[in-house]
């Protein structure tokens, strides 16, 4: 695999192994306001990681862990999925830190790997419409807003953008 890492944080890939703490992630009232809800069995997450690992295998799905690259202090997670010929999908956000630089490292890593690494010209992603902070940060570095739901905010970003977004954050790429 490329080295998925910049100055605070990197990916690496969840295993079987990692399911205790994504279970213990998703079931934090802090952090899954705004996730679909899980069984809360430690049983029931090992056999879907299990199971994603097959789709994996199949470059059909990607599923991280994003960890601290100094101390490897496990942060949270992010997937990349529903890869078709020129577009992705990207999900399963989930950072255990309020610090602001591991959201922002974690964006810049996910589109180099979706962008440069998968090759994809489109990517797309939703937002809870009541997880506000978030929808603003995707606006903010030019995420399209292309429609919405009862409960959701559906959101396309392109290729051809994601030079702005690395100009806009360019002191967090290491060099």
């Amino acid at each position: 695999m490329v080295n998925l890492s910049l100055k605070n944080i990197k990916f690496e890939y969840v295993t079987p192994d990692d399911a205790e703490f994504i279970l213990k992630l998703r079931l934090d009232d802090r952090l899954n306001r705004f996730l679909s809800k899980v069984d809360g069995k430690l049983s029931s997450q090992r056999k879907w990681i299990e199971e994603y690992k097959k789709r994996e295998k199949e470059q059909k799905e990607h599923y991280f862990l994003i960890k601290n690259l100094k101390t490897g202090e496990k942060l949270g997670t992010i997937r990349v999925y529903n890869i078709k010929e020129n577009e992705c999908t990207w999900g399963s956000w989930i950072i255990n830190s309020n610090n602001p630089l591991y959201a922002i490292e974690s964006i810049l890593l996910i589109y180099k790997f979706i962008f440069e690494i998968l090759n994809k010209e489109v990517v797309k992603f939703d937002v809870r419409k009541d997880n506000k902070t978030v929808v603003m940060f995707h606006k903010s570095y030019g995420a399209k807003l292309i429609d919405e739901d009862e409960l959701n905010y559906y959101f396309l970003y392109r290729k051809e953008d994601y030079p702005k977004l690395k100009e806009k954050f360019k002191k967090f790429i290491k060099t």
